[in-house]
């Protein structure tokens, strides 16, 4: 199961996409990213927002399943100042760094303003009621709907079942769960649906900063994107392996993100049925483009979002071998299924 958007649940517009490092983001800023989250809890259906940063973004650039999630996500929030560096490059860079971190307990705050309800997922139990005193001195006004930490177990260990039921008698309207990536994003990929609420979001370690058990880097740091060196420094064994590997992926692939070049007007797109299932499949002729760029890239993105948004697959067509390549690089050829003559059939325009 995937999360996806759904067009009929939500009355938030959907912002556009720049891809950097193979992943696609919105280009939003804090404030829109906390009234889009105040639309969804006010909406009907399941939303799902994720913050990616460079150790997320190379995670998913290995993982297919990760990936799907978070191409899939209602937004897509860059956490990762790199990221927003890198974007510098095209003509519609990011505008801003939204840090989890960050967006936490501002997303608490408006949730105390209006009246909705939160459920904390993870961490562990000691924290978690460090935390609920901390927001009831900060935010008497705040619903707590309740809390649970699973054991230090494999997510299939747990008595999932229990923890939905609970979840779903409390009717939080905000979800946060907290097990790190990507073990909070599969949780909430296979169950947030059955919980019944309206936002969930993966927060990793925000809830130990709320507790005081973590302490955020001075804001110099994280300004000129050290925040990264403070948090190793506070525990070099359990993050400095992380760290290298997001580096030698920075630099690896930083060098190969492709500005915006000529932009990408119109590739035509078609719909054809899957020979499998009554579904259908949106097949976009590539013919058009020689080389990748990030227009490219972003519209392809676009495209894929809203082919599973109404439950549709995505294929590319008359892909050159330099797109292919860009595809290929971060895994979006298992996403976007190169279409044969043979696997296309016209079906009516009203399917």
């Amino acid at each position: 199961m995937i999360p996806n958007q759904d067009p009929e649940s939500s009355t938030t517009s959907e912002p556009r996409l720049s891809v950097v490092l193979g992943l696609p983001f919105h280009r939003t800023t804090m404030d829109e990213t906390l009234d889009a989250c105040e639309d969804y809890m006010n909406s009907d259906g399941s939303h799902y927002l994720v913050t990616p940063n460079v150790d997320i973004t190379r995670l998913a650039s290995k993982d297919a399943k990760l990936r799907r999630i978070l191409f899939a996500a209602d937004r897509i929030i860059c956490d990762g100042l790199p990221l927003v560096w890198l974007s510098s490059r095209q003509k519609t860079p990011l505008p801003e760094r939204v840090a989890g971190s960050d967006l936490t307990p501002k997303l608490l705050e408006r949730c105390a303003q209006a009246g909705k309800s939160v459920y904390f997922f993870g961490s562990d139990e000691a924290t978690l009621e460090k935390v609920g005193a901390v927001l009831n001195e900060r935010h008497p006004e705040l619903k707590i709907a309740g809390w649970s930490s699973p054991p230090l177990a494999p997510v299939e260990d747990w008595d999932n079942e229990r923890h939905v039921e609970e979840i779903r008698a409390a009717a939080p309207d905000l979800l946060l769960v907290a097990f790190g990536c990507p073990k909070q994003e599969y949780w909430i990929d296979t169950y947030q649906k059955r919980c019944g609420v309206p936002l969930a979001m993966g927060i990793g370690a925000s809830l130990d900063f709320i507790a005081g058990k973590q302490v955020r880097a001075p804001r110099l740091l994280q300004i000129i994107g050290l925040e990264w060196f403070w948090r190793m420094a506070s525990a070099p064994r359990r993050l400095a392996g992380r760290y290298a590997a997001d580096f030698e992926f920075l630099f690896s692939n930083g060098g190969k993100t492709h500005p915006a070049g000529s932009q990408v007007l119109f590739l035509p797109e078609s719909k054809v049925q899957r020979p499998a299932d009554r579904g259908c499949d949106r097949v976009t002729d590539c013919a058009a483009v020689v080389q990748p760029s990030a227009d490219l890239l972003a519209m392809l993105a676009e495209r894929w979002r809203a082919a599973n948004a109404a439950g549709d697959g995505m294929r590319l067509k008359n892909v050159s071998l330099p797109v292919a390549r860009q595809l290929e690089r971060f895994g979006w050829h298992e996403l976007m299924t190169p279409a044969g003559p043979a696997t296309i059939s016209p079906i009516p325009a009203n399917i």
